[in-house]
């Protein structure tokens, strides 16, 4: 059996900002063990393999203060994304 870790728990103000059902108030978003392997298919997809460990170490703010969510209405999974702008600076 995998273990999983309670990111989030959506309340009913999370529903209205991003214009969700109700229904999911009170619903945990967690995230299984396995759901890093799943997650790490889609490495390719950030701009570096920095972008894709700073994507990781703040899923917690990704859940909590998404940039968009879209539900899959078949199996009622959310999608949540986040996009991070990527600063580099020179110090000289």
């Amino acid at each position: 059996m995998s273990n999983k870790r309670v990111l989030f728990t959506i309340t009913k103000k999370y529903c209205r900002k991003y214009s969700i059902n109700e229904e999911y108030a009170r619903k945990d978003i967690v995230i299984y063990d396995y759901s890093y392997k799943h997650i790490a298919k889609h490495k390719d997809e950030f701009y570096s393999e920095d972008s894709y460990n700073f994507a990781l170490n703040r899923i917690e703010s990704i859940v909590s203060n998404p940039d968009f969510i879209t539900i899959n209405i078949n199996n009622k999974s959310m999608n949540l994304i986040k996009n991070f702008l990527m600063i580099m600076c020179l110090l000289r």
